[in-house]
């Protein structure tokens, strides 16, 4: 993050993060929130691939949705709500950020899959959750994540060429977010390995990092992970992660 250039901005600055601004309205937030469907029909936007992967991808969602005990957001959310799943391997964190009531919350869940005996099936979920709140405050953590078109970018599938240079074993960050006029599902595989190669998983990649850091997840300080296989029961691969620092988040008020 920017350091403050005199000691006076000091005992501000720490105010400011410690003020509980959750209910302050942002009218830059609401502007662009606006924009996302200027019209009065309901806009509906769920991958469209193929209909193997889209039985797949959805059936998937609502598994995690009854396993994890959360309502589906498909129909809208008044006012806004946006989950977040991200993880090296299956959905092992969700953030949920939303906006009820005119006020602002984050609750962060953990959770550890439990497997079948055969080791080919989730059957259950270890679930751990707690709210957070951001260091920053809720207006300019609001603002960053929409200004790095969190509301809008697209799923991997409509970017050209992001597919050609992708693992076999992706990871990465799904969204989902609901307004009382939208409805919005985006995959962003790999955002860290392609970030150099794509705008949009650069956009991501810094969405991740400033998550990170203003609800202290510290979840970019692993070292290496180890998981599960997809061919050999109980056995793990070590993938080595390399630590990246969080960028500085510009603060202007125009969208990219």
């Amino acid at each position: 993050m920017r350091i403050c250039l005199l000691v006076l901005f000091v005992p501000i600055l720490f105010l400011s993060c410690r003020e509980d601004d959750s209910a302050t309205p942002n009218p830059h937030a609401a502007k662009i929130l606006a924009e996302v469907n200027c019209t009065d029909t309901f806009y509906y936007d769920f991958p469209r691939v193929n209909t193997y992967y889209d039985k797949f991808i959805r059936e998937q969602k609502q598994k995690s949705e009854r396993l994890l005990d959360f309502q589906p957001i498909e129909k809208g959310f008044d006012s806004i709500q946006i989950r977040m799943w991200f993880s090296y391997d299956y959905f092992e964190y969700l953030l949920i950020l939303q906006n009820d009531k005119k006020e602002w919350s984050a609750n962060f869940c953990t959770f550890e899959p439990v497997y079948s005996k055969k080791f080919d099936s989730i059957v259950s979920l270890k679930k751990a959750c707690r709210y957070k709140t951001p260091k920053s405050g809720w207006i300019r953590l609001v603002d960053s994540l929409f200004s790095l078109q969190i509301l809008t970018l697209p799923d991997y599938h409509k970017i050209p060429g992001y597919k050609e240079y992708m693992p076999n074993d992706v990871t990465g960050a799904t969204v989902e977010l609901a307004t009382r006029k939208v409805y919005r599902y985006y995959d962003l595989f790999e955002p860290e390995f392609m970030r150099d190669k794509f705008r949009q998983a650069e956009k991501m990649s810094s969405i991740l990092h400033l998550i990170d850091q203003e609800f202290d997840l510290n979840l970019f300080q692993l070292k290496e992970l180890k998981h599960k296989t997809s061919n050999t029961k109980g056995s793990t691969d070590t993938i080595k992660v390399h630590e990246i620092t969080l960028r500085d988040i510009k603060e202007d008020s125009a969208p990219h």
